[in-house]
């Protein structure tokens, strides 16, 4: 496979890589760039089957540490998202898996529990009212999805789950439900971070955010579930 080039070694591996296998969707996201582009609906397509099954050996002969599967679009969409995971356990090399969770539900949760390392679940909404408006799919996919999430934490073996959040002036009054939701459905960790373009939603108010992250953190228990924050997008937060 052409994926395999001939000038391996000649370059420093990156401790992670990401791969989208895929740029089909079952939702839209108001943020999406392949969506807002136009470039999913005109290259809608997966990834060669052979190139994605090469890549687990790829990496791992480079010196890669770990690999997260991502998009582009729905990652479970991908037709051979099965035996890429197995691969990527073939070749002992850690993986990750961030998805909406609409599909995550039986055969597949099976093989993502056996297969991944971390799940982290794109939900970027407290409530179902508020995630139906910003990813454009029925109300009734965030219940099927937190129940997808409390399933996948009732079964789980050494796999980390992530409620995952993408701050916006639509969305950012319900990181503590958020919150709450993550911890009782058995979540390890709550990743919150800004959207990447404020300018196509509004202004959020970042003090109004720093507390009400107070007011999260304040709840987080002896079990220490986390509050990630990531700054690169937004000096405030």
């Amino acid at each position: 496979s052409d994926v395999c080039s001939s000038d391996l070694g000649k370059r420093p591996a990156p401790i992670t890589a990401d791969i989208e296998p895929t740029n089909a969707c079952n939702i839209n996201c108001q943020w999406c760039y392949p969506m807002q582009t136009g470039f999913r609906e005109e290259y809608k397509a997966h990834m060669n089957k052979d190139r994605l099954l090469a890549l687990p050996g790829f990496l791992k002969d480079w010196g890669v540490k770990c690999a997260q599967v991502t998009g582009g679009g729905e990652p479970l969409f991908h037709p051979e998202i099965q035996p890429f995971f197995q691969e990527m356990k073939r070749v002992q090399l850690p993986l990750g898996l961030i998805t909406n969770g609409v599909l995550l539900r039986s055969p597949i949760i099976d093989i993502v529990h056996d297969f991944a390392d971390w799940i982290g679940f794109s939900m970027d909404a407290g409530t179902a009212k508020t995630w139906s408006k910003l990813k454009g799919s029925p109300e009734k996919n965030f219940d099927r999805i937190i129940t997808n999430m409390e399933e996948l934490n009732r079964r789980k073996q050494g796999v980390r789950v992530a409620y995952k959040y993408l701050i916006n002036p639509q969305n950012f009054r319900e990181v503590l439900e958020a919150a709450r939701i993550a911890k009782e459905s058995g979540c390890d960790d709550f990743h919150l971070r800004p959207t990447y373009n404020f300018g196509i939603f509004g202004e959020v108010d970042f003090n109004e955010v720093n507390d009400i992250l107070e007011e999260v953190k304040s709840f987080e228990g002896e079990d220490r579930k986390s509050t990630r924050l990531n700054s690169s997008h937004q000096e405030d937060l």
